[in-house]
């Protein structure tokens, strides 16, 4: 096929790909003849890879390719969740031998190898941020537990900020202080709204945002709109 032909290595083919061409069994047999010559590989169930050789030998695709290519086949949005946005964020320096994320498509494990790809359905509340730094904050945040949280993490959480060029980041990350009203206590969360509070003392959250002075802070990690109409903002 001249599509595979002309395509870059480490371009991925699904048999769906080709559902216009004849019967899933005939493109199945045509991709398997792909394999054999070496043209393609086949990586997992219906998912063919157009292998890259450096002068080191065989380069393995990134699994995080994988998986955008199958949110991307399925209309779905994906999100690192567990083990996998730990990584990402720095909080964790174990690369995870399996992937995890949560999806709006259905729950499936997809195997690559002796590695796996797991997809779990998660309700449309956990998208519907405008960006995606925040809500990988919130994933890597829940996989470390938020009492585990010292400086260490605070600071490669800081390290991970600096790097995002999300237009919507200042937007939907909100520093507020309680404290400013005497007396004052965090409303419930409303529904819907994927929200972290955590109160620290001045030292270790100033390594994150060295630009606060209060004593005590409050982390909100939710939409503007919604800390406004807490009344909360500075």
């Amino acid at each position: 096929m001249r599509s595979i032909d002309e395509s870059q290595p480490h371009s991925i083919f699904f048999i769906s790909d080709y559902a216009d061409f004849g019967a899933a069994e005939t493109i199945r047999k045509i991709l398997h003849e792909a394999t054999i010559t070496g043209v393609l590989e086949k990586a997992g169930h219906g998912i063919y890879i157009k292998p890259k050789i450096s002068r080191f030998g065989k380069v393995p695709v990134p699994l995080e390719k994988i998986a955008r290519e199958i949110a991307e086949r399925d209309k779905c949005e994906i999100l690192p969740t567990g083990s996998t946005a730990a990584n990402l964020m720095g909080l964790s320096t174990q690369l995870p031998m399996n992937l995890s994320y949560i999806m709006t498509g259905s729950t499936r494990t997809i195997k690559i190898g002796d590695r796996k790809i797991s997809f779990r359905h998660a309700s449309p509340r956990n998208f519907a941020a405008k960006g995606r730094v925040i809500p990988l904050l919130i994933q890597g945040i829940k996989e470390i537990g938020e009492e585990s949280m010292s400086g260490v993490e605070y600071e490669a959480i800081r390290r991970f900020i600096d790097k995002q060029q999300d237009p919507y980041l200042k937007e939907e990350m909100v520093l507020v202080s309680p404290c400013l009203n005497a007396g004052t206590t965090m409303p419930p969360v409303e529904p819907g709204i994927r929200c972290i509070l955590r109160s620290t003392k001045g030292a270790a959250i100033e390594s994150v945002f060295p630009v606060l002075r209060p004593a005590t802070i409050a982390v909100v990690l939710a939409p503007i709109s919604c800390v406004r109409r807490w009344g909360l903002l500075k």
